[in-house]
């Protein structure tokens, strides 16, 4: 029978209280943010809207997008961000830039796809201007036309600030931001173990919701709603002995056991269909088990570590817990990641460019070419996507539009939270509601909206 741990906020929940050797496990030392409520008017002023762009967005590092969606030179993609547009391009051999993404004749955007490749340079569709992988300006159409004075200028495509880390590519607007490794804090210590360079992204879905970006964000950054949004999957997820672990700039994560009933679940006794669903998976047959409950999750990961070594991929480095549970770090402010050996989830939320009551959350699915398939954590999450990585293409980015669209390209589980956060931010207008009041199960959430304020009180 799973139980809920005795609770004190100031200690939290610890996900394997018995493990002391295993770094990545250890627990964060507690962050004491207050419990003031939270101004609702944050979720939809222009005027805070505003502020965040001004010091926030435009001085923090972005993730943009992967290292492996740009594998050869003159591989490109693009990444909006508010109003600004930016081209991410390979140019040469272990080498990316990102520009921002106009032509400096008239101010067209030069790329209009998400994906592409050029052979040596981009041609604006507009009055057919070249531009070099380098930025360089190439080519002027009738050049002859133009007074010289009028081309004396520096009229190269304005280069970003870009930087890659694990196989993601961030960039910056801001010319003085400190180094990307600086703001990533323990990020890219706790994802060295994992082969990210080598994911290929399966499924990308974006969708543009009636919700401020934050309002999207909150309702990922807890497992506190999970019992009443998503009974489904709590037949095998605990729901509530979840460690929450605060770091520096704004990261967080949270720690899933998955193969363990919720202590919310009626039946605490019989081995449930998710249950077989991970054991099954994991290549273990239900009816052959012969473990109690308790050590149905150890049975899962030490399944799942032979068969990823049967593949020929070292697991020696990954607790038990990374070969079943979810690993989910959230990179301020507006990337979630869970992270796991076989592949990657992202979910990304991006403000709009003019109105704060609107945001556009993207799905990325990462899955590990040698370990396709393999995935104990989809016997009950439907966000993956069956691809042939033999004959790999990278698909294209799928747009949402319709209710239906969600309901298939988002999956159950994030068409429920769409359901949920549509009819949450009315609520923030409402002259009866004084503020966001948070429990220590979301404090997560309180620590990237400190992590904000940070970021709005520097002039």
């Amino acid at each position: 029978m799973n139980v809920k741990q005795d609770f004190d906020f100031r200690q939290g929940i610890v996900l394997e209280p018995e493990v002391s050797d295993f770094p990545l496990l250890k627990k964060a030392p507690f962050i004491d943010e207050g419990t003031d409520p939270i101004d609702p008017s944050r979720y939809y002023s222009p005027k805070f809207m505003a502020r965040e762009w001004d010091k926030m967005w435009s001085r923090i590092w972005n993730f943009a997008g992967f290292s492996s969606d740009i594998p050869d030179i003159g591989d490109y993609f693009t990444y909006d961000l508010g109003p600004e547009s930016f081209l991410i391009v390979r140019t040469g051999e272990g080498s990316v830039e990102a520009y921002y993404n106009v032509c400096q004749h008239r101010g067209r955007r030069l790329v209009e796809g998400d994906f592409g490749s050029v052979a040596d340079s981009f041609t604006c569709p507009f009055h057919g201007w070249q531009y070099g992988l380098d930025g360089s300006l190439k080519q002027v159409t009738d050049r002859e036309t133009f007074r010289p004075e009028a081309l004396c200028g520096d009229l190269g495509l304005k280069r970003v600030r870009c930087e890659t880390e694990n196989g993601m590519i961030f960039l910056t607007i801001d010319s003085s931001a400190p180094p990307l490794k600086d703001a990533l804090g323990i990020i890219p210590e706790h994802f060295a173990p994992f082969d990210i360079p080598k994911m290929k992204v399966v499924k990308e879905v974006t969708v543009e919701w009636p919700v401020n970006w934050k309002t999207a964000a909150d309702v990922f950054y807890e497992a506190y709603h999970v019992h009443v949004l998503h009974p489904q999957i709590t037949g095998a997820m605990d729901d509530y002995n979840v460690q929450i672990d605060l770091y520096d700039k704004g990261v967080s994560r949270f720690l899933v056991a998955f193969g363990r009933i919720s202590p919310r679940w009626l039946d605490q006794e019989s081995l449930n269909d998710d249950l077989k669903g991970m054991l099954s998976v994991a290549g273990l047959d239900d009816a052959d088990f012969t473990g109690n409950l308790s050590s149905v999750r150890s049975a899962i990961a030490s399944a799942m570590r032979s068969k990823f070594e049967a593949k020929g991929h070292d697991c020696s480095s990954y607790h038990d817990s990374q070969l079943v549970d979810s690993w989910n770090y959230g990179i301020f402010p507006n990337v979630q990641i869970g992270i796991y050996p076989e592949g990657a989830l992202v979910q990304r939320w991006r403000p709009h460019p003019t109105d704060p009551e609107k945001c556009f959350f993207d799905v990325l699915n990462l899955v590990h070419p040698e370990l396709a398939g393999l995935s104990p954590r989809d016997a009950y999450l439907d966000w993956r996507s069956d691809v042939n990585l033999d004959k790999y293409t990278r698909p294209p980015r799928q747009i949402l539009r319709t209710e239906e669209e969600q309901r298939s390209g988002l999956g159950l589980v994030g068409y429920q939270d769409y359901e949920n956060i549509i009819k949450v931010q009315p609520g923030m207008r409402s002259k009866g509601y004084e503020g966001v009041v948070l429990c220590e199960q979301e404090s997560r959430i309180r620590h990237y909206h400190t992590e904000i304020d940070r970021y709005l009180s520097v002039s």
